[in-house]
Parts: C-alpha cells; structure tokens; sequence
C-alpha cells in the first residue's frame, strides 16, 4: 500500500516537474513519509521513475487492448484504439 501512495506521488510530480526537477525528498514530503520508507522500497529515484514508467506502460496496454477486443468492426475497433490513444496521451504529456 505505502508502495503505491509513493509511486502515484511520484508519478503526479514526474509529470508536473519533471524527472530532474524530482527528488525522493519531494515525493517522500508529498507522500507523507520519509525519506528512508520511499527507500524501503525503492533503492533510487530512478528505480521509482522506471516503476512509474512500467505501471503507465501496463495501464496503456490495458487500456488498449480493451479498445481494440471491443464490439464492432475491425475499423471500429481500430477508431475506438486510436480515440482512447488521444485521451491518454495528453493526459501523461509533460505540461
């Protein structure tokens, strides 16, 4: 459970502030823990970043894969992946 708080806190700053800008004492403040409770289980900020990546990555694939299974025609399937496509993406695009 604590995993997941961080790795969503990471997640919202990641795409606010951008990796650089990050620190595990930002995520760790924004988490409401410490600093070694986001190391119990994470060994660096990028270890966290790289978990974030892989959860967005398992999401989108998700996501997709129900678009393109869904009802319908092959180039309806294929508009339904493409329109979920355009949801997601400015949704994960650095602002």
């Amino acid at each position: 459970m604590r995993e997941q708080q961080i790795l969503l806190v990471a997640q919202r700053l990641f795409a606010s502030n951008g990796y650089e800008a990050t620190g595990i004492v930002d995520i760790a403040r924004a988490a409401g823990v410490t600093r070694p409770v986001v190391y119990k289980h994470f060994e660096s900020k990028e270890a966290i970043y790289l978990a974030v990546l892989r959860h967005a990555r398992e999401d989108l694939m998700i996501q997709l894969s129900e678009a393109i299974t869904g009802e319908g025609e092959p180039m309806a399937q294929i508009r339904a992946a493409f329109a979920m496509w355009g949801s997601v993406v400015p949704q994960h695009s650095p602002r």
